[in-house]
């Protein structure tokens, strides 16, 4: 983020402060504008803001690569308008959505590009009709999003897609036992959340159970009841959860009950420490 200090005006954007913020976000994290396939523009509509912001951009992304009209733009503000102080939490909102169903979305009502700026001789063209998304070259997918404030701030930031990475299996391909836990506050929730894991992983069969069994006991608070399976394969996994959820005593399926200690009332008196001095 920068500001645009001095300009004509409070809500008039400084061209020289948007060239300095997209240089040092791309030069510092050494991103190559050529990657970029999608930006997300603040794209008020405005005769004046959104002229300065297509000539920021074109200015940084025209000085790593001459092809022209490779990247495409947006703006979510043409869907539902101008959300204010979430503007720029709504743009990065329709660029996972994007990345996630692999589309890009039109911006509605785009009919006469603006006169004070020069698309055919820039990297951009303004998305109009739904398309697919395609990789540049295998790479994962990678946009932008611009947000200004009125008072002169600006915020832009590069989205990358994440991509899986290939399952590590054991040499001997042998199914090996894992620690699968849960906790809630109250035993009817332990078993509603034995539940829904497992509707989850009967819906989600891509997902290791190595990474499962890590999130369980990394990704989540130990409250006071507690529910620990034993498992080295997804059919076992699922049949002890079953049957914890049925009430069936099972093996490999442990449950307990972890009180945890109520502080004490600091207006009474306490003789914790009294055995210090025993």
């Amino acid at each position: 983020t920068n500001q645009d200090g001095a300009t004509n005006g409070i809500t008039a954007p400084s061209v020289k402060s948007q060239i300095d913020l997209l240089r040092e976000i791309y030069e510092s994290y050494q991103i190559d504008p050529a990657s970029m396939s999608y930006v997300e523009m603040h794209g008020t509509g405005t005769k004046l803001g959104d002229p300065i912001e297509l000539e920021a951009l074109a200015t940084v992304f025209g000085e790593k690569r001459e092809h022209k009209q490779y990247c495409a733009i947006g703006s979510v503000k043409s869907n539902i308008g101008h959300t204010s102080a979430a503007a720029g939490l709504a743009g990065v909102h329709k660029v996972l959505l994007q990345m996630q169903h692999k589309n890009l979305v039109p911006t509605l009502h785009f009919e006469q590009p603006n006169p004070h700026f020069d698309f055919e001789a820039s990297p951009f063209y303004v998305n109009t009709k739904l398309r697919d998304w395609k990789r540049a070259s295998g790479r994962p997918y990678r946009a932008a999003v611009s947000s200004f404030g009125m008072s002169g701030t600006n915020a832009h930031v590069v989205i990358e897609e994440y991509i899986v990475s290939k399952q590590a299996t054991s040499p001997t391909g042998a199914p090996t036992p894992s620690l699968f836990v849960l906790s809630a506050k109250s035993e009817p929730q332990l078993q509603s959340y034995a539940h829904e894991m497992l509707l989850w992983i009967q819906a989600h069969v891509e997902q290791a159970l190595s990474d499962i069994a890590y999130t369980c006991q990394v990704g989540r608070l130990a409250m006071e009841y507690r529910l620990a399976i034993v498992a080295d394969t997804r059919e076992v996994l699922l049949q002890r959860l079953e049957a914890f959820v049925d009430a069936h005593p099972s093996t490999g399926v442990y449950t307990g009950q972890v009180r945890r200690r109520q502080p004490s009332d600091p207006t009474s008196p306490s003789d914790d420490g009294a055995v210090l001095f025993e």
